[in-house]
């Protein structure tokens, strides 16, 4: 027999979830507060150095180990996924037949931030559970919060732990968003989710350009595009350029190549979270003449704006060089020989380097004698030498 506490609990459970789903949110589920299971391998995995520049990790390592650490009332965490799952077809987006010089943006940021969406929406389902308990008090997390948060969604039952690291959803592959609601209620959780549905498939791990999946959920940061185009703050390491491709902003390889995203259901937000459709490809030659302003005006509350002008043209010069096309040499000397960031400017010279004709080994030998920065002359002259 439930005590009248427990069957309050199952109640508010039930109503929250189902407010929750009113909001929008496609998965929805209950977990309790404890010390978290991958804790250890978290840990582990810092110690290799596989977060690359990510100190903010190593900083807030043991926030990490319980929701309790960052808010000590918690009794109950409410986990919810947002898909961002849409019937676009990959092959035309990364058709390389167009005669524009295109770069390729993750799926996930071709449309608002997500941080924005989730946080107002968790927002609304905070100020429902404060009407029904007046004494409730509630924390929103969304993805900067430190939380190992898909742990939490493994344990709500939304899914399992792929090879690729992501949490896969029967219902919506690796394909959504994952957000929190900490608060001092007491809920009743839901079942976790205990099978692994990846079986003998490799196809994430097999399929990665840099070899940043080193074994089944096993991810060396270092070597992610996805870590390179956004949370890497240097210089992109040489060996590495080549294989980014036209990625410059994100990557979705391991996802596209996942079964279980060929059969992903399109999430309830489809049409009031449209997805930018022009942002999936994007003119590489026009992006390399963005001013700061216009840079500001076309990114402007997309997550691709989080990261500046500075790197995002780093990462446009790097996709540019991979095109190998001639109508890319002029830009790209104009930018090595203009541009007030040395960090653009190395990137530039390898670009130059990469497509590797007459044009481009005469920019480079003219700009070489002007160049003060030390780092960018050592990228001329690397450029120049790999022409020989």
């Amino acid at each position: 027999m439930q005590s009248e506490t427990e069957m309050l609990a199952t109640s508010l459970t039930q109503q929250l979830i189902e407010q929750a789903k009113e909001l929008k949110f496609d998965l929805v589920g209950i977990v309790l507060p404890t010390d978290a299971q991958t804790y250890k391998h978290f840990s582990q995995w810092l110690e290799l150095g596989y977060a690359g520049e990510m100190e903010y990790m190593v900083r807030t390592k043991q926030l990490r180990k319980n929701p309790k650490a960052i808010m000590k009332e918690c009794k109950s965490v409410i986990v919810v996924g947002v898909s961002y799952a849409n019937a676009f077809n990959d092959e035309a987006r990364y058709d390389n037949n167009s005669d524009e010089l295109v770069g390729w943006v993750s799926a996930y940021a071709c449309r608002s931030d997500y941080h924005d969406v989730i946080r107002a929406r968790l927002t609304e389902l905070r100020e429902w559970i404060k009407g029904k308990v007046s004494w409730a008090k509630c924390k929103v997390c969304v993805d900067s919060s430190p939380i190992l948060e898909r742990e939490l969604a493994v344990r709500a039952g939304f899914g399992w732990f792929g090879k690729n690291t992501n949490v896969v959803s029967k219902q919506f592959g690796s394909y959504f968003f994952i957000g929190e609601l900490l608060t001092n209620v007491e809920l009743e959780p839901t079942e976790a989710f205990e099978r692994d549905r990846c079986g003998i498939c490799n196809r994430c791990i097999e399929a990665c350009p840099t070899g940043a999946l080193i074994s089944p959920k096993l991810l060396d940061a270092r070597r992610c595009i996805s870590y390179l185009t956004i949370e890497h703050r240097s210089a992109i390491q040489f060996e590495l350029r080549e294989r980014i491709g036209r990625w410059i902003f994100g990557c979705d390889i391991c996802q596209q190549v996942c079964p279980w995203n060929n059969k992903a259901k399109v999430g309830a937000t489809v049409e009031q979270w449209k997805t930018r459709y022009e942002m999936f490809r994007q003119n590489l030659l026009e992006l390399l003449s963005l001013s700061e302003d216009n840079f500001k005006r076309r990114f402007s509350g997309t997550p691709i704006a989080r990261i500046g002008r500075k790197r995002f043209l780093r990462n446009v010069v790097v996709a540019l060089g991979n095109t190998m096309d001639e109508r890319a040499i002029e830009p790209l000397a104009r930018l090595l020989c203009s541009n007030e960031d040395s960090l653009v400017r190395s990137h530039a010279a390898w670009a130059l380097g990469r497509i590797g004709n007459r044009m481009a080994r005469t920019a480079l030998e003219r700009f070489w004698k002007q160049e003060c920065d030390e780092c960018v002359r050592s990228e001329i002259e690397n450029a120049l030498q790999r022409m020989q």
